[in-house]
């Protein structure tokens, strides 16, 4: 009979990834503090973020289109364990599909982005959502 064991181990996994017209457009956005979706060329439904096939009908997104700032929390949990963050999936206004995101708020709240400047064409330039006042 064996017995269970645990094996710590660290995994570095360096990687390029080519974000495209789509993505890379709505990162860009963050870095000027906006949020970008894409709208789709068929059901005229506004995804974000921005994406190059539409997530509610597989065809092509026609435009890119600015949502929000505010935003609606359709979702919200917390990490359980100690230190965890809270997780929100909110909806933001002109938006058809919602963003999973941190922040401290409870269904049905109204949000703002919380951006980082210095961040960077990246999903870290989006710290989160917070209550609006």
């Amino acid at each position: 009979m064996s017995e269970s064991f645990v094996l710590e181990s660290q995994i570095r996994l360096p990687y390029r990834y080519a974000v495209g017209k789509w993505y890379g457009a709505f990162l860009l956005g963050l870095t000027e503090e906006r949020l970008v979706g894409s709208r789709c060329g068929s059901c005229g439904k506004v995804a974000v973020p921005a994406r190059a096939a539409c997530p509610l009908c597989s065809a092509a997104s026609a435009a890119l289109v600015e949502v929000g700032p505010r935003a609606t929390v359709v979702a919200a949990a917390r990490d359980a364990r100690e230190g965890g963050r809270q997780w929100l999936l909110v909806r933001p206004d002109g938006a058809d599909t919602c963003l999973l995101t941190y922040g401290e708020a409870e269904s049905g709240t109204t949000v703002e982005p919380d951006y980082d400047p210095g961040a960077g064409p990246v999903i870290g330039a989006l710290r989160g959502f917070r209550a609006t006042a």
